[in-house]
């Protein structure tokens, strides 16, 4: 009886122990919940705080996309009007070297044909003198 007694009263323990200890390990995992809901709740925190920050971010570059556009549409049309001078000015300067070259061209044409004259009288007065010396 004494035995039994005892293997009753460490059976006890046991389940005590037992009892104990998965109250501990319940207790272990609510705090683990518990730090994990603070944890979720700050990194939650966080991540809008970022949201926020990169929306803000966004907007600006938007902004900045727009005045950029709006300042080459601005110098686009500006750009024409040069490249428009700049084209008329370049066939002025074609069109004058074109007629200075036509113009060389006719001098030196006219340069050769009184040349090819003068050839010319010379052959003819060098068969008068031969001609003349037969």
């Amino acid at each position: 009886m004494k035995d039994e007694i005892k293997r009753l009263e460490e059976q006890e323990k046991k389940r005590v122990e037992m009892q104990l200890a998965r109250e501990a390990a319940m207790k272990a995992v609510e705090e683990k919940n518990q730090k994990n809901k603070k944890n979720v709740g700050e990194m939650k925190k966080i991540s809008e705080k970022n949201q926020t920050i990169i929306e803000k971010k966004k907007l600006k570059e938007v902004e900045r996309k727009k005045k950029l556009k709006d300042a080459v549409i601005e110098t686009e049309g500006n750009g024409i009007l040069e490249r428009e001078k700049i084209a008329k000015t370049n066939k002025i300067i074609h069109d004058n070297v074109k007629k200075e070259k036509k113009k060389m061209v006719d001098l030196k044409k006219q340069e050769l044909e009184i040349e090819m004259e003068k050839k010319k009288e010379l052959i003819a007065k060098i068969r008068e003198l031969e001609k003349g010396i037969d």
